[in-house]
Formats: structure tokens, C-alpha cells, sequence
């Protein structure tokens, strides 16, 4: 598996972690670069927390968009 350290974030990637943001248990099994998806995670919680009234059980790709570009900033 390609290392994460670079933190380059893709749709499809925030769309996987969005689809599994609260559970833990996710993150923390993962076999290699665990930390790294556990890293990502609070990114994206950051993330979603500067956008308004954003409900990430039911999001779509104006919010996979925003969160996109709020971490391209980082």
C-alpha cells in the first residue's frame, strides 16, 4: 500500500473515510499506516467543522468538494 505521509486528499478517499468517520474501530484495525488514517480522520473532522450545517451521513459532492478544498489548504 503507497505510503499516506504526503496527506494528498482525493474525493474518493474522504468519501471512505465520511462513510466510516464514527467508527473507530476502522481506523485503529487498520494493518498498515493506521496512524496516518487515524491522522486523516481528525483532518477531516476539522474540516467539516469549518462548513455550515453539513450532515455527513447524507452528504454529496458539493460537500466532498468543500471539505476537498478546505484541506488543500492545510
Amino acid at each position: 500500500m503507497k505510503s499516506f505521509q504526503n496527506k494528498i486528499y482525493y474525493k474518493k478517499l474522504i468519501k471512505n473515510i465520511l462513510d466510516n468517520i464514527r467508527e473507530d474501530d476502522y481506523f485503529y484495525n487498520k494493518k498498515t499506516n493506521w496512524e496516518e488514517w487515524v491522522i486523516m480522520r481528525v483532518d477531516i473532522n476539522n474540516a467539516i467543522s469549518k462548513l455550515d450545517n453539513i450532515d455527513i451521513s447524507n452528504y454529496n459532492v458539493k460537500v466532498l468538494e468543500s471539505i476537498l478544498d478546505i484541506l488543500k489548504e492545510y
